[in-house]
Formats: C-alpha cells, structure tokens, sequence
C-alpha cells in the first residue's frame, strides 16, 4: 500500500511509483497513526458501554455542565479526531504525486528521480511525525472529555490536556528547519 519508490518507464517519461516496500521507519510511522486512530475508536466505544444514556455535552466556566445529550454524540468526536490522521495517511500515499505542491526551500525538480524521492519520504515523514504527534494528542483529549463526561464535571486537568497539542509545532517546525539545512548541504 505504502511504498518505496519505483521507477517506471512510460512514453520516454520516468514516473514514479510506489512498490509494497516502505522503510522501517516509515512503516512503524504509518502503523503508529493506524493504531492512535483504532484506539480512539476503541476509546470511544468503551466509554460508550460504560456511561448513561444522558451525558453532559458542554461545561461551563464553572466546570459545571450546562448541556445534557444523548450518549450517542460521543460516538461523532473519533470520526472529528482521525480527519487530520486520516488526511496525512492519504497524502503519504500519494506523495510521490504531490511533492511539487510542497512549500519548501529546495528545488526538488532539480534533482535526479532517486534523490527526489529520498526528499521527498523524508518530508512526508516528517509530516507522519506531526500527525502520529497530533492524534497522540487527541487521543488524551478524547479520554479526558469522556472522562469529565462520566463525572459529571469538568476537571482541572482537563486543561492540561490541550497544552500538548499546541506545543507540537515548535519540535515540528525545528525538525522542518533541520531537514531543509541539511537537503541544502546534500545540494
């Protein structure tokens, strides 16, 4: 499904393709974000099995909720919570079509179709890095939320909960600064 890079010829153009072998890292990336996404599903239904029928769905300032749902609404936040995962898995698939859509400070076109594609994974795998990151942290989110919803209350550590995910960027966007640096160097 995920592949390394193969090259095939059609009609005197070299075109990229993708075999059924991947990089262990790639590979143990990709697996890493299947399975947050299963969990939250997973989560979800437990959480499901074990709550009332009716739930708090809102809390305010207090901590106090202030909207009451069924329990079936928590069976949507999974599907919320997987879109951007699910986003990136696609866009690895097919990333040997959409590197020119890349916003990055190199040239790729510049290089030869095999160097190419070494860029190219390492970007995409990067930006499997994020995702595997991002859903790790929504994954806390999701347990926290059903948690508060089982108690009937919003916790303090609740809060705690987002700082993660908006803390992901300044790792990612290092990592993204190193790489451009050393593609530089490899030009």
């Amino acid at each position: 499904m995920f592949g390394r890079v193969k090259l095939v010829k059609f009609e005197n153009m070299v075109m990229l393709n993708l075999s059924d072998e991947l990089n262990k890292k790639g590979r143990s990336l990709i697996m890493g974000n299947v399975l947050v996404i299963a969990m939250m599903f997973l989560v979800a239904v437990w959480y499901y099995s074990i709550l009332p029928e009716i739930i708090p769905t809102h809390f305010g300032f207090s901590g106090k909720p202030n909207r009451y749902g069924s329990k079936d609404t928590i069976l949507i936040m999974p599907f919320l919570f997987s879109i951007a995962q699910l986003t990136f898995l696609i866009m690895f698939k097919f990333r040997f079509r959409m590197w020119r859509y890349l916003n990055v400070p190199i040239d790729l076109s510049r290089l030869d179709e095999r160097k190419r594609a070494i860029a190219v994974n390492r970007y995409f795998e990067l930006l499997l890095k994020f995702s595997l990151g991002l859903g790790l942290g929504l994954l806390l989110l999701e347990i926290g939320s059903f948690e508060c919803m089982r108690i009937g209350r919003l916790v303090w550590w609740f809060y705690l909960l987002l700082f993660p995910i908006f803390f992901l960027i300044i790792p990612f966007m290092i990592s993204y600064s190193k790489l451009n640096e050393e593609l530089k160097r490899e030009l």
